[in-house]
Formats: structure tokens, C-alpha cells, sequence
């Protein structure tokens, strides 16, 4: 399976192309269902490009996907947790990572002219989705000038292994084959020696040596058990356990507060130092992370 790449350096954009937000995303023979009055389907070989991004909402960072195809100027935009992960024959929730980027695997494999941005790619190929705030419109217009422009686009081989079948008209025909496997994130601080890994149930951070990291961090990634990975170094936050999570940039850390036994809260630093785009990952993570516990 192969996709276009739009250039890593898009231009600003000019809120030519403002999204349209649609209440859901879902699936039927042959089409999107988008569930919007004037927009209610599209076909899935009139997909041209398709990103994911981060952006806050309600004090918490939640993963957005656009879409956009032929004949529509404006590109869709729906919130990750209002895909029906059932129609794509996805297990459990879609804005879950790994989740989410089976769905657009699933997508690129129905949509034989699919292109994704860069930032895209990059998620697709194991980093954590990219923070937006408020710059989602720029986004969308660099996007829809590309795509107007005619101009020949990059194409990346995804692998024979992200092959996907069309999704189900229904969830019973959805094929448990078609389950991601989960796994753990790992997030590598590679100026400050930190390691935090995101895996179910808990958040586990430690700090390792500099001639460690690199190969702790890919046997976390292999579903090692952090204890055996990282032992004393290791401290553990239960998901249950969290309050909230913050970053803090005039520290270049990101702050975890988090609840003790005794019924108060203590607060655990992550540092990033000068890594700002780690920092920005890290924190839309966890967020994430936190928002399917």
C-alpha cells in the first residue's frame, strides 16, 4: 500500500479552507457516514488527504482527524472518540493511538490518490500525534493549497502489513483479526536521560544513563516488562492515581499530580530540557493516554 506526503514545510495558511466539524465518523458500503445533513456521505475513493493532529478542548488535549476529498472545498473535521471504531472493525476505542492509526491505514488501503502530511506519517510510523492548539485553520489551508496546487507529491510504501480490508456495513461482521495489538508508548528524553512509558493501567517514569536509553527504549517498545527494563530506577503512577497533568514551559517539564494514600496529592516533574517538540509530545500523550483509562 503506498500514500502521497505532503511537505514537511507547509506554507501559512490564509482560512481559505475553514473545516466543517461533522458529528461522526462511521462507515457503510463503499462510503464514509459523516452524519451531517448536507454532507451525510462520501465516498471512500473521493478521499484525498487525511492528518491527524491534537488540539485543547475542554482543558484537555483530544486527538482530531480531517478529512478531505474531491468536490468539497472545506475538509471534515470530526473528533477522534466520535469514530465508530465497530465500523472500521476496530476494537475498542478509536482515538486509543494504535487505534487510530489502523483507521487511517484502513483509510489509505480504500482511497487508492490517499495523501497525509508529514506529522501524519510520522504517527503512523510510532511517534505521538502533534500537539495543534490553536493553529488547526493553518493547518487545513496549507493542506487544501497543496492539494489545489497540482503540484506531484512524495509517495512512501506503508508496508505489506499495514494492508487492510474494506470495514464492515455492520459490528457483527467486524473480524477480531483486525484488533491492534496493544503496547506500551515509550517517550525517550534524550537530553535529560528520562524515560516514561505510557502502558496500561499506569504511567512509569525513570531516568537512565545516557549509554542505556536508546536500547531500554526499544525493549519497553518490544512489551519488556518496565520493572525488568528499569528496576529501582523505575517509579510508577497508577492511571487511578492521576489528577491532572501540565506543562509546564518555563520549567521545560511536564507536571504529574497525582493522589497518595493518605488522601493528598504529590506532583512528579518530567523534564525535556530543550527538546520543546518532545516536550509538546510527551504532554499530548498523556493526555491522550489518560482520556481512554
Amino acid at each position: 500500500m503506498r500514500v502521497a506526503v505532503l511537505p514537511g514545510k507547509l506554507p501559512p495558511g490564509m482560512h481559505l479552507f475553514p473545516p466543517v466539524t461533522v458529528p461522526r465518523l462511521g462507515a457503510a458500503p463503499g462510503r464514509l457516514d459523516l452524519g451531517h445533513p448536507r454532507h451525510a456521505a462520501v465516498a471512500f475513493a473521493d478521499l484525498t488527504a487525511v492528518a491527524v493532529c491534537t488540539v485543547p478542548l475542554e482543558g484537555a488535549e483530544t486527538a482530531v482527524i480531517l478529512l478531505f476529498a474531491a468536490g468539497q472545498r472545506r475538509p471534515f473535521l470530526v473528533h477522534a472518540p466520535k469514530v465508530r471504531a465497530a465500523d472500521f472493525g476496530l476494537a475498542g476505542a478509536a482515538h486509543r493511538p494504535d487505534n487510530l492509526r489502523a483507521l487511517i491505514v484502513r483509510l489509505a488501503a480504500l482511497a487508492p490518490h490517499l495523501a497525509v502530511d508529514s506529522d501524519t506519517l510520522d504517527f503512523l510510523r510510532g511517534r505521538m500525534l502533534r500537539p495543534r492548539g490553536d493553529r488547526l485553520g493553518d493547518l487545513a489551508d496549507a493542506i487544501g493549497l497543496i492539494l489545489v496546487s497540482g503540484d506531484e507529491l512524495e509517495e512512501v510504501d506503508l508496508g505489506a502489513s499495514a494492508e487492510a480490508s474494506p470495514p464492515a456495513a455492520s459490528p457483527a461482521a467486524a473480524s477480531p483479526a483486525a484488533a491492534p495489538v496493544e503496547g506500551p508508548q515509550v517517550w525517550v528524553g534524550r537530553e535529560t536521560g528520562v524515560l516514561a512509558v505510557l502502558a496500561p493501567g499506569a504511567v512509569v517514569l525513570a531516568r537512565l544513563p545516557e549509554g542505556e536509553l536508546a536500547a531500554g527504549a526499544e525493549r519497553l517498545r518490544a512489551g519488556a516488562d518496565p520493572a525488568d527494563v528499569l528496576g529501582k530506577n523505575a517509579f510508577r503512577i497508577p492511571n487511578a492515581a492521576f489528577v491532572r497533568v501540565r506543562h509546564v514551559r518555563s520549567a521545560q517539564a511536564i507536571e504529574i499530580e497525582y493522589r497518595v494514600r493518605d488522601g493528598g496529592s504529590r506532583k512528579a516533574a518530567v523534564p525535556y530540557g530543550g527538546d520543546e517538540a518532545g516536550g509538546d509530545e510527551l504532554f499530548a500523550a498523556l493526555q491522550s493516554h489518560l482520556a481512554s483509562r
